[in-house]
């Protein structure tokens, strides 16, 4: 009898065949880990946006106040208006200092927080400048804790609740919510 020498046709075949099936699946799993790997991105994309958001809330609203008659900065405006057409909250708060700057630069700042287009936008009173702009919130609810209890409205113009609760409907999140303490109510 003569030893065969070397693999078969049908060996061969079914090498390629399994070597084959191996890379593809190679492939697919290469795939699922980029695709995860890119959807992570994009929700930590997101969350660092809602933590944003909610920074600069929290640092507009904890630092607002009602500015004394000699600090006023336009006038007869009111220092503090919610729940309004033009505006969802609009407040006077004490302005940070820029570290090592030389240039004046007034104590008080007039922000304005508006919805349009399911997009959240603070603004300037000033000058209308945005600066900050945080895309899907759907919807945006605000209660005022004053006296021991929450209302839903805060039609006093010249004076603070001790804190506000933010709710945000946002399209990936669902509802977010925080309540942050107003510093410079009496």
């Amino acid at each position: 009898m003569q030893k065969q020498r070397g693999f078969t046709l049908i060996e061969m075949m079914l090498a390629l065949a399994i070597f084959a099936l191996l890379g593809l699946m190679g492939y697919q799993i290469l795939q699922g880990v980029m695709r995860n790997g890119e959807l992570t991105r994009e929700h930590v994309t997101r969350l660092e946006e809602m933590q944003r958001l909610f920074s600069l809330l929290d640092r507009d609203i904890s630092h607002a106040m009602i500015p004394a008659q000699d600090e006023t900065i336009s006038g007869t405006r009111p220092a503090f208006i919610s729940n309004r057409p033009e505006a969802l909250l609009q407040l006077t708060r004490r302005n940070a200092t820029l570290p090592g700057s030389t240039l004046p630069r007034s104590t008080l700042q007039a922000i304005r927080w508006r919805l349009a287009d399911q997009q959240l936008i603070r603004e300037t009173v000033e000058d209308n400048a945005i600066t900050a702009r945080f895309n899907e919130i759907e919807k945006v609810t605000l209660r005022y804790w004053s006296a021991g209890r929450w209302s839903p409205q805060w039609r006093a113009a010249f004076s603070l609740p001790q804190a506000i609760e933010v709710t945000l409907n946002t399209t990936h999140y669902g509802k977010l919510s925080r309540v942050i303490i107003v510093s410079g109510v009496d």
